[in-house]
């Protein structure tokens, strides 16, 4: 099987490449929830600064999704 990556330019454009596409149920029981405010306020509140048990859990739950996520894609699709 051939998969050939392009990066899309918009969110609008990836959202219509991820229209009609299924995901193995595990992805839906992934809490992203700890992750946010890494991916939104760190970037704009230089106050934000989490301590070093809230960091090393976050650290924790990132790998595991990582994991997850590689586990259920298959190797000839990585970029």
């Amino acid at each position: 099987m051939s998969f050939k990556f392009r990066e899309p330019t918009t969110s609008e454009e990836l959202e219509l490449l991820c229209v009609g596409l299924t995901h193995p149920p595990v992805l839906t029981d992934l809490n992203l929830t700890l992750l946010t405010p890494y991916a939104v306020q760190m970037r704009y509140d230089a106050e934000f600064w989490p301590d070093q048990a809230t960091a090393e859990e976050a650290i924790y739950e990132a790998e595991k999704i990582k994991k997850t996520v590689l586990d259920c894609t298959p190797s000839e699709t990585y970029p």
